[in-house]
């Protein structure tokens, strides 16, 4: 039987997995599903199509591509360390299990950059960055759709395609506010 999670762990979860979402959303890969029910080592799950890369597609394709699965895997765990550095924390800052298959992801496609381009790790160490800064900005421009996401996603515990995108697509860019 599993054991029931605190009410801090799953918005920890939800604003992980919102990160994973709006970035894929953002970046053109609509997610098909979320939900933060824990499978087996995962605490929640994204499901978006699959960044494919094809054999005979040009380079600059490829690595874009490739890019933005990192900019994604970056992404949840971005938007979990802005949530927690707002004072949220469990007291625990050791990174979630779940955190690795990110980090394995990221690793993977970087690995893939770097055969495909023959790059130095002098190179591949300012991609890395870049890449990282650009999905801390993605991150923060949708801050407030990833909110919005998390906020759902605490209330149903899984949203599908249909809800995901009218989430995203139905919150403005910035808080809202009513006038007095």
């Amino acid at each position: 039987m599993a054991r029931k999670r605190s009410k801090l762990d799953l918005m920890i979860t939800a604003i992980h997995e919102a990160g994973h979402a709006v970035a894929a959303y953002q970046l053109g890969y609509m997610p098909t599903l979320m939900t933060i029910r824990a499978r087996g080592e995962n605490r929640g799950c994204t499901h978006s199509p699959i960044v494919r890369i094809h054999p005979n597609e040009a380079a600059t394709s490829q690595r874009r591509k490739t890019e933005h699965a990192i900019m994604i895997a970056y992404a949840g765990l971005i938007a979990e360390c802005r949530f927690r550095a707002s004072g949220i924390s469990d007291g625990n800052q050791e990174p979630w299990t779940s955190w690795y298959g990110d980090i394995e992801k990221i690793d993977t496609c970087l690995d893939a950059i770097q055969e495909l381009y023959s790059m130095s790790d002098e190179n591949m160490e300012a991609l890395v960055q870049d890449i990282m800064k650009r999905s801390k900005d993605l991150v923060a421009a949708n801050f407030w759709k990833l909110l919005q996401v998390h906020e759902v996603l605490m209330e149903r515990r899984r949203i599908s395609r249909e809800d995901i995108g009218g989430i995203i697509e139905l919150m403005p860019d910035g808080p809202v506010t009513q006038a007095v």
